[in-house]
């Protein structure tokens, strides 16, 4: 597909467009089609509310000027981010993993930020869609970006990488979520590893935490590395800077040192549990890498607060409430239970939503990962969603959101309780909160 007429459209919008219900004037609107919708049915509304032209595949609707007519809007759409990402010139850093690359993200960003313009993937839209979108957010002005990206199945991240060409990179971990299109870990560790590929095939640069011995071995084929540990336990990895990360503290708040270049500087942070130092040190070590001061970086750290039900600690009634329900896996989930059983409150509640996309690993992992709540001490577990009654015998499981409000309802009057909600994305587990709670 000629990119060029494409470029041409871009360059004369204020922006990409793929839904009529945000798409402002000016802007470029592709015409997306998925499984129960037709995109090019919404180009006229485009072009009323002051689209700069539309981007579609209905041969009917081709014959205007402003509209630009390909086979597939979606690879239109895919091939003119390819198209500018090569006209830019700026550093990109594409983020992997199956747990944390959000929250590395966005602390990411901010540590940037302190000395950089910086452009980086808004919430998570980072499939097919999404990175492609973000690509083409990134203006000439931009100094550095960062680019996340997911995936449910192996090349997905080597063909997001031919579309953002990431030039530095960073896997976050190697965990269990979306085994049941990966087809397993060993498959998880095959896709996320394509972005290593990539660095590897065109000489860019891993960011390599030295405590993780699965991220090691998949970079030892990319030449350009740096390593950073994201606690004492470190392994001794070559590399031309090692930076620690240490944390001393998980409550009330995250605290540690940065140890790099011969210097130290403390650190604080208001994202909660263990789990979360490594995404600090991620971020850590490469806004180190760019320059960015230490002390800079710690007042980015210190500065970000967790939204989006992603590791967000709220006062809720006279409660303590771990809001993590953006997404679940049996890793990330056992990791919060992790933290729950560290509280030093003496009543401790687990609210456990499904674990989506397991396919025939669901069983075993939801069983696990009951077995790993019951064994808190002093701990209250309640299951929500069908997942759990198939896997569980005899256990607490509710289907009805209004039964797990009921459930939670006195729950959340006690002083002395602190509680995990953590469930995958389609449980929408924010919703068993009150109105207003903070």
């Amino acid at each position: 597909m000629d990119s060029t007429r494409l470029l041409a459209a871009f360059d004369r919008a204020t922006g990409v467009s793929t839904d009529t219900r945000t798409i402002r004037p000016g802007e470029l609107f592709f015409a997306l089609s998925g499984p129960n919708f037709d995109g090019n049915g919404y180009a006229a509304r485009a072009m009323e509310l002051g689209a700069s032209a539309v981007v579609v595949d209905d041969p009917t609707l081709g014959s205007r000027e402003d509209h630009l007519l390909v086979d597939d809007a979606l690879v239109a759409l895919q091939v003119l981010a390819k198209a500018h990402r090569a006209r830019l010139t700026c550093p990109v850093i594409g983020l992997t993993g199956s747990n944390g690359k959000t929250t590395t993200k966005e602390l990411l960003a901010a540590v940037l930020a302190q000395s950089y313009t910086v452009s980086f993937t808004a919430g998570n839209l980072n499939n097919h869609i999404g990175v492609p979108l973000t690509v083409l957010r990134i203006s000439r002005a931009t100094e550095i970006a960062v680019v996340e990206m997911g995936a449910n199945h192996q090349r997905e991240i080597a063909a997001l990488c031919e579309i953002c060409c990431p030039t530095h990179g960073a896997i976050t971990n190697i965990g269990r979520a979306h085994l049941e299109g990966f087809g397993g870990v060993e498959g998880v560790r095959i896709g996320k590893g394509e972005l290593f590929d990539f660095l590897a095939a065109t000489r860019g640069y891993a960011f390599v935490d030295s405590a993780n011995e699965e991220v090691c071995t998949l970079a030892e084929r990319v030449p350009k590395q740096l390593h950073y540990t994201s606690g004492a336990g470190g392994s001794a990895a070559p590399g031309p800077v090692m930076l620690a990360c240490v944390q001393t503290s998980t409550y009330p708040l995250s605290h540690g040192m940065i140890e790099a270049g011969g210097h130290r500087v403390a650190y604080r942070s208001q994202l909660p549990g263990e789990h979360n130092h490594s995404n600090i040190a991620a971020a850590t070590a490469i806004g180190y890498y760019f320059k960015v001061p230490l002390p800079k970086i710690a007042t980015a750290i210190a500065s970000y607060r967790p939204s989006d039900s992603r590791s967000e600690v709220r006062h809720v009634g006279q409660s303590t409430v771990l809001l993590d329900a953006y997404n679940a896996n049996p890793d990330s989930t056992l990791a919060g239970l992790r933290w729950l059983a560290s509280r030093p409150e003496p009543r401790k509640v687990a609210v456990l939503g499904t674990l989506a996309e397991l396919g025939a690993f669901a069983k075993t992992s939801h069983r696990e990962v009951a077995d790993a709540a019951e064994g808190i001490d002093g701990v209250e577990v309640v299951y929500f969603g069908e997942a759990w009654a198939e896997s569980l015998d005899g256990a607490r499981v509710l289907t009805e959101v209004d039964q797990l409000r009921e459930w939670l309802a006195p729950r959340f009057l006690d002083p002395e309780a602190v509680i995990l909600i953590k469930g995958s994305r389609s449980n929408r587990l924010e919703r068993v909160l009150p109105t207003g709670s903070a």
